[in-house]
């Protein structure tokens, strides 16, 4: 199921093993804290699901949806596609994310955040790319570090398409 172009980096395999070890560790950190986990959308939809099922914690489950690339490179500006629909105040919010590339989106959604005054902000995400960090944001839990190329599938598309390939793979 390789579609044109794509070599698959991480297996489907090693992202559910990643995943359930997640849950585990985010469950014991937030054990008996009233936990609000937001999934940024569109790419973190699927590693969101996979990995609130691994959660063993009482938790709220929010999305918000920004956009911040253009085809495969990142614009540097981000733009809010929709508003949370659950109040952060007086909770743990974890903030999900597909990957952190430049770490330009996460730190706005972070400071977006803040005017809420949530109790914490941590953040989750299944990728990392260091390569291409500006600024110094760093996930509290993190799936895998990846080589700087541009990557799709598990949630990460390229202009909308090849979020479905249950595999990360690079074009």
């Amino acid at each position: 199921m390789n579609p044109p172009n794509s070599k698959p980096l991480i297996s489907r395999r090693r992202i559910q093993k990643r995943t359930a070890e997640l849950g585990i560790e985010i469950s014991v950190y937030y054990q008996d804290k009233p936990l609000l986990v937001t999934a940024i959308c569109n790419g973190a939809l699927l590693f969101a699901a996979d990995l609130i099922r691994n959660i063993t914690v009482p938790m709220q489950f929010d999305t918000l949806a920004v956009e911040s690339y253009i085809g495969e490179q990142s614009s540097g500006e981000i733009r809010f596609r929709s508003q949370p629909k659950l109040d952060p105040s007086g909770k743990h919010l974890l903030l999900l994310d597909d990957i952190i590339d430049t770490g330009l989106t996460i730190s706005k959604i972070i400071e977006y955040y803040q005017k809420f005054k949530p109790l914490s902000i941590k953040t989750c995400a299944l990728l990392n790319k260091p390569s291409r960090r500006q600024g110094t944001v760093q996930a509290d839990w993190l799936g895998f570090d990846i080589p700087d190329k541009f990557v799709v599938g598990y949630g990460l598309d390229c202009n909308e398409y090849l979020r479905n390939i249950p595999y990360i793979g690079t074009l």
